[in-house]
C-alpha cells in the first residue's frame, strides 16, 4: 500500500542528495581558490559542467547560487559571468 510518509521519504532523499552534490560543487570551488591563493593569486574564474564525469545530472543554476551565498559570506567577491561560471576575488 502506497502511504504519503513513504512519498516524503523519497522527497526528503532526493533533496538530501541534491543538498549534498551542492556542496560538492562549493568544495571544489574552495580547494581550487585554495590553490590559487597559495600561488599567490587574488581571483579566480570558477567553471562547472552539467555533467561531470561519473557523477549524475545537476541543477547548476542552483549548486552555482550556493556556492556564491557560500563565498560572500566568507568575505569574497563574487560575480556571476555566465550560466556556468563565476569570477572570485579577495
Amino acid at each position: 500500500m502506497l502511504k504519503v510518509s513513504d512519498l516524503q521519504k523519497q522527497q526528503d532523499q532526493t533533496a538530501n542528495k541534491m543538498k549534498e552534490m551542492f556542496r560538492q560543487v562549493y568544495e571544489e570551488c574552495k580547494n581550487q581558490i585554495m590553490l590559487i591563493n597559495k600561488k599567490g593569486g587574488r581571483n579566480y574564474i570558477f567553471r562547472t559542467s552539467p555533467i561531470p564525469f561519473g557523477k549524475p545530472l545537476r541543477d547548476i543554476a542552483q549548486a552555482l547560487s550556493y556556492t556564491r551565498k557560500k563565498l560572500l559570506k566568507g568575505g569574497f567577491n563574487v560575480q556571476q559571468i555566465d550560466n556556468m561560471s563565476l569570477l572570485v576575488r579577495w
